[in-house]
């Protein structure tokens, strides 16, 4: 899949917010909870955006048909399939 100049910008500034949010992160484990294991730390804060995810994707198609909802699962299913 080729990114447009802008999406690709858009994702880049995603990117870099998360990794600025994830050394904070980082620090306030260090700080406040003696945690010093970045493998560890990085496991519990991905499960944390992991669920957040799960949560936002459910409350995105909370109040769609069944039947509405596996229309766009395979309709991105064979847009994704397409991009390979």
């Amino acid at each position: 899949m080729m990114l447009s100049e802008t999406l690709a910008a858009a994702v880049n500034r995603r990117s870099i917010g998360l990794i600025e949010e994830f050394r904070a992160h980082v620090e306030e484990c260090r700080q406040h909870h003696g945690q010093t294991d970045e493998h560890l730390i990085f496991a519990g804060w991905a499960i944390q955006k992991i669920a957040s995810l799960q949560l936002a994707a459910a409350a995105a198609i909370r109040d769609l048909t069944p039947e509405e909802q596996e229309r766009r699962i395979l309709a991105a299913s064979a847009a994704q399939d397409g991009d390979q």
